[in-house]
């Protein structure tokens, strides 16, 4: 089994990187990027004698050719999600199996209308498989699984940082987070989908500690791009989505868009046009990284309203993610990483079957996919609770 990683060396992509490099089944895995010296650093601090470096851009024009070229069973794209549509339709044109980490809503609805294409390509591309999208969707599709008809689904995420002392660090891209703050987020509402206002919404949420009480935004994202239309034929009405960075972070990043730092625009400043997106994305690339990791926690969480046997049931499918002591690697990062790369593997090896564009909710079997993220020391377990019963995990 040979799996390229398109960013393997970045943030969420380098998780990817490590997971498959333990995977028994997978012979090679290729660390790609434009920038080779940095593939070359990962491959050279994992060690391991699966992983070869090499320079592939997704923004490249010849991009099918290359990715022919090292002839992957699966192609994994980590790269920032505006090059989706550069790199998937590349996968297709190679006849290579495609899995990525979500298109922010509008990304992901351009992707799902090359569903023929892949189709006629015996191609599967899988789109959002990383935590949230990703993990939630699977989470739904489950719960939803549970009831008779469903009514509403709410989705809500949450992190905290557990030093007291760090730099401000993005759980991912700040070009991502950037986007999820400012552009308008879509809701479906009174069973039709419909945009809110940015930073609107805001909802103080309740998570297991050391996570506590938060307050969160409703925000763009990819579940909303395809939720709606599976489960509004189970009657649902109402799906939203909330995430909730932690307080400093989110008082930071929401200060900077309320005055146009996150305007992509370029402006001439003493004759230099820059916008000031670009600007402030690379100053806080610039940002050193901390001596040591800094140690945090995730949860994702799922509320499903509904019936059951013609009663009135409330489900609850939540899972919080602790920081990988061994990787010595955010939570958030590690939650992102793994679905992927467990859905490469499950692709290659033909346990998913089918062939187009699609998401979570309808390529991966739920309780299959919940035992492999608690294999190992992942640490993603999933919790189930009903009504106001207790909390049980559904693999230990």
């Amino acid at each position: 089994m040979r799996v390229l990683v398109l960013g393997g060396y970045g943030a969420m992509g380098q998780v990817i990187t490590r997971d498959l490099t333990e995977s028994p089944e997978v012979k090679e895995v290729i660390v790609a990027g434009r920038e080779i010296v940095k593939a070359e650093a990962l491959v050279s601090e994992l060690k391991s004698p699966k992983l070869r470096p090499a320079q592939i851009d997704a923004t490249d024009s010849d991009l099918a050719r290359k990715i022919k070229e090292v002839n992957p069973d699966v192609l994994v794209n980590a790269s920032w999600y505006e090059f989706n549509m550069n790199v998937m339709p590349a996968a297709i044109a190679a006849s290579t199996h495609y899995v990525d980490l979500g298109g922010l809503y509008h990304m992901t609805q351009r992707q799902l209308k090359l569903d023929s294409l892949a189709r006629d390509s015996g191609v599967l591309c899988v789109l959002g498989m990383g935590s949230t999208p990703g993990v939630t969707n699977v989470m739904t599709a489950y719960g939803a699984g549970l009831l008779d008809k469903v009514s509403s689904i709410k989705i809500r995420t949450a992190s905290a940082v557990l030093d007291k002392n760090y730099a401000f660090q993005a759980p991912y891209s700040i070009r991502t987070v950037l986007d999820e703050f400012s552009a308008k987020p879509v809701v479906f509402r009174n069973g039709r989908v419909t945009e809110i206002e940015a930073l609107s919404g805001k909802e103080t949420l309740d998570f297991p500690k050391p996570i506590g009480s938060v307050e969160g935004y409703y925000t763009l994202h990819s579940e909303l791009a395809s939720m709606p239309q599976k489960y509004k034929a189970k009657g649902c009405r109402d799906i939203d989505f909330i995430v909730a960075y932690p307080k400093d972070f989110t008082e930071i990043v929401a200060s900077l868009v309320k005055v146009g730092m996150a305007d992509k625009k370029p402006i001439n400043v003493k004759g230099a046009h820059i916008s000031p997106y670009d600007f402030l994305t690379e100053v806080v690339r610039r940002i050193p990284a901390p001596k040591q990791p800094v140690k945090d926690v995730d949860a994702l969480r799922v509320d499903i309203q509904g019936l059951k046997d013609k009663k009135k049931t409330s489900l609850r499918i939540e899972s919080v993610i602790p920081y990988h002591n061994r990787w010595k690697l955010s939570s958030g990062a590690v939650d992102t990483g793994v679905p992927p790369s467990i859905i490469a593997q499950w692709i290659a090896k033909r346990k998913i079957k089918q062939t187009g564009v699609t998401t979570p909710e309808d390529a991966v079997e739920p309780l299959p996919f919940f035992k492999e993220l608690a294999l190992r020391d992942r640490g993603i377990k999933v919790f189930l609770q009903e009504g106001k019963g207790k909390q049980k995990p559904l693999f230990k």
